[in-house]
């Protein structure tokens, strides 16, 4: 069985702005950033199948790290599927799932990472993706 990072959360907003948050560098810059850890200094995103997409952070002194991929899938506003090779990752690039489903309390949201190989496993963080999925319903709680 591949090793697999399955996430969900419910988020009181549109699926419309989840899908936005995720792909326009104004929200992404707002949103994706651990105070204190690091922020979000530049997000670039070619939004379409075989289109690239570019996120770079800033670490507290000063070095930059970041991540890249390209768009799988594309169907606003619903799913969203990407390839992630990260910087700081050892193995291979993996793939991202999300999926935006409306509910009447507002989005649910599902991540799937996969792809993982045995190094990528190691160094993969669920723990990331959650602490990820609840900076963006806070920020989306603020607007």
């Amino acid at each position: 069985m591949d090793p697999v990072i399955d996430e969900e959360i419910d988020i009181a907003a549109p699926p419309e702005r989840l899908f936005d948050a995720w792909t326009k560098a104004e929200h992404m810059t707002a949103w994706w950033k651990n105070d204190g850890e690091f922020f979000t200094e530049r997000f670039e995103s070619d939004l379409r199948p075989g289109g690239k997409w570019l996120v770079r952070f800033k670490l507290p002194d000063g070095s930059a790290t970041g991540a890249e991929g390209e768009y799988l899938r594309v169907e606003k506003p619903t799913y969203l599927g990407f390839t992630w090779k990260a910087d700081w990752d050892t193995g291979c690039a993996t793939k991202i799932e999300l999926e935006f489903r409306q509910i009447p309390s507002g989005t649910r949201v599902k991540l799937v990472h996969s792809g993982f190989d045995e190094a990528g496993w190691r160094d993969a963080n669920k723990q990331v993706w959650r602490e990820t999925l609840d900076w963006l319903r806070c920020y989306l709680m603020k607007g």
